[in-house]
């Protein structure tokens, strides 16, 4: 996320003093950014409102083209390094594992938006989350003076040292996936737009795909060992990266049902069944509860 930062403070130069903005072929040319990475620099600094953008004539070409201009907000991030952060109420609602009452340690900042944390015992084990989901409680101060205390002389032995075999490096976005532990039959809500092979997605992002965003779609198919994005029942057969996909519920349990014939009942907890063509609700499976029971 340096680069980006580092090209986004080279963007914002650029445009400073320029009042009626500049379009994406001059700032690519001013600043030295190849045009297929500059694009996604400009949705980076326009999500973050840095820069906004307006459609003028331009003065070489005579046509309509979008102009970029800084808004004059500067970046804003909510962590710093070594913050200790507890899972608020969205937590609770996005993760399984850093729910609410969570507590870790922040270890990097993306953005304004992705943080990763280390939960504080056990294994230590880093995880890619929100930045909204979670909440400071504690702040590093001051560094802690050091005593005038003799350090220990480490003994000395004749083992031989242990050789460790390192696990091999997930990228963010396998990690994500597997933090967000999505199964199929799920039903996800696709939340925002992202560079194509965003956080180490191993896919590119298309206008059309722009229509599936605030749309909710059913979870086809998994792949744990491709980084090219999760499966949805949607008509453009896209897939999508696992940081743009919140959960609204689970998959329904399946429930053999036997009444004059054999059927699969499809539970949605706390909210449905449906058995064959028939519904029912969870006011009426609560009266026939009631009435079973009594």
């Amino acid at each position: 996320m340096k680069k980006y930062e580092e090209r986004i403070q080279k963007i914002l130069s650029t445009l400073s003093g320029e009042d009626k903005g500049l379009t994406e072929s001059q700032i690519s040319s001013s600043t030295g950014i190849s045009p297929d990475i500059l694009s996604g620099v400009l949705r980076l600094a326009l999500r973050k409102g840095l820069i906004g953008r307006r459609k003028l004539l331009s003065s070489t070409s005579g046509r309509e083209a979008y102009h970029y201009t800084v808004t004059g907000k500067t970046p804003f991030y909510k962590f710093q390094v070594g913050d200790m952060v507890v899972g608020n109420d969205l937590a609770e609602q996005l993760y399984r594992t850093t729910k609410k009452g969570f507590r870790g340690r922040v270890t990097e900042v993306y953005d304004a938006n992705m943080i990763q944390i280390k939960e504080l015992v056990g294994s230590g084990t880093p995880y890619h989350v929100k930045a909204s989901a979670f909440d400071v409680v504690e702040r590093p101060g001051a560094t802690k003076e050091t005593t005038s205390k003799t350090p220990k002389t480490p003994k000395t032995t004749s083992e031989a040292p242990k050789t460790t075999i390192e696990a091999p490096t997930l990228s963010i976005h396998e990690q994500i996936l597997r933090e967000r532990d999505f199964k199929p039959g799920d039903l996800v809500k696709v939340t925002h737009r992202v560079p194509s092979r965003d956080l180490g997605w191993k896919n590119s992002w298309i206008d059309e795909m722009d229509q599936c965003i605030g749309r909710e779609f059913r979870v086809h198919r998994l792949n744990m060992n491709s980084n090219k994005g999760v499966y949805l029942d949607n008509p453009g057969g896209f897939k999508f990266p696992a940081h743009v996909l919140t959960l609204v519920s689970h998959a329904p349990r399946k429930v053999p049902v036997r009444l004059s014939s054999s059927y699969t009942a499809e539970v949605y907890p706390g909210t449905k069944i449906v058995v064959g063509c028939t519904t029912i609700d969870k006011e009426t499976f609560s009266q026939i509860l009631e009435a079973w029971n009594s």
